[in-house]
């Protein structure tokens, strides 16, 4: 499994639009900041390798040390918060058309995919990989030893 773009603030709003809002520098390579006008995140768009859920909840703990901002001009961000990988929503479920996760919020609205449909165009990310599943900051509740995930390929 692989973590998605960390997410960074949350305030949650109906409307979904992406914006490229600047690069944060990671391993010496820029990758894009990506506002989400409809859940009010900023995403990191970076995919890191695979890795246990354990070790991914740590690397996103641990990303504001290791990032360098460049937000376009006129941008201001507060930076109330820290990273953290997405959440699977208040009352997480599996399955096709899950709006209620961050995941699922970006997929269905705001790149206004369809389930198990092509994944096509994801500007302004670049990095997000199809193939690849993604965890999430969410414990099951009757299974504490998984974790939900997301699959950008399907829309699940």
């Amino acid at each position: 499994m692989m973590s998605l773009s960390v997410v960074f603030g949350l305030s949650p709003e109906a409307k979904a639009a992406l914006m490229q809002i600047g690069t944060a520098s990671y391993g010496n390579e820029p990758h894009n900041l990506v506002y989400e006008e409809g859940s009010g995140l900023v995403w990191l768009d970076y995919t890191s390798g695979a890795n246990d859920w354990y070790g991914q909840m740590e690397w996103a703990a641990k990303l504001e040390g290791f990032l360098t901002y460049s937000l376009n001009p006129g941008v201001e961000i507060n930076w109330a918060g820290g990273w953290r990988l997405p959440s699977a929503g208040p009352s997480p479920q599996t399955g096709y058309n899950q709006t209620s996760s961050e995941m699922g919020q970006l997929y269905y609205a705001s790149f206004g995919k369809i389930a198990d449909g092509p994944l096509g165009d994801t500007s302004p990310f670049t990095d997000i990989q199809g193939s690849a599943s993604y965890w999430s900051s969410t414990l099951d509740p009757q299974d504490e030893r998984n974790a939900f995930v997301f699959y950008f390929r399907k829309g699940v």
